[in-house]
């Protein structure tokens, strides 16, 4: 049994789709809608290869999407963000006990960011 909490809701489920350790900690911030760089998962986690963790969760049928974020300190570099988006979000909360591949909007994209308990398709 693997226990969790997310937007103040303990979460408890099985299944090998759920990492351990770290990777836990990360899936939880990421589906508590934070966004995650590597500075961020240095300092929160002390854990340098948060692109690994999540190649690992998209192994595992997680939807990690990533963007491109300004440097806080580099004016004019960006670093890469790791994230769930709201519709993934808002469909796990609805569909704890299944894989997170049976998610019908792949990695996210085309889907709105708002969830009314279906999963819309856009053009």
């Amino acid at each position: 049994m693997i226990v969790f909490d997310v937007n103040g809701q303990t979460v408890r489920v099985q299944g090998q789709w759920y990492p351990g350790g770290r990777g836990l900690q990360i899936l939880a911030a990421m589906l508590n809608g934070e966004s995650l760089t590597t500075i961020e998962s240095i300092l929160q986690f002390n854990l340098p290869t948060i692109n690994a963790r999540c190649a690992e969760l998209r192994r595992m049928g997680w939807p990690v999407r990533r963007k491109d974020v300004p440097h806080p300190r580099l004016p004019g570099e960006v670093m890469l963000a790791y994230y769930f988006d709201a519709h993934f979000r808002a469909w796990f909360m609805d569909h704890i006990q299944e894989w997170p591949g049976n998610y019908k909007g792949g990695d996210g994209r085309g889907k709105f960011g708002d969830y009314d308990g279906t999963c819309k398709e856009t053009d």
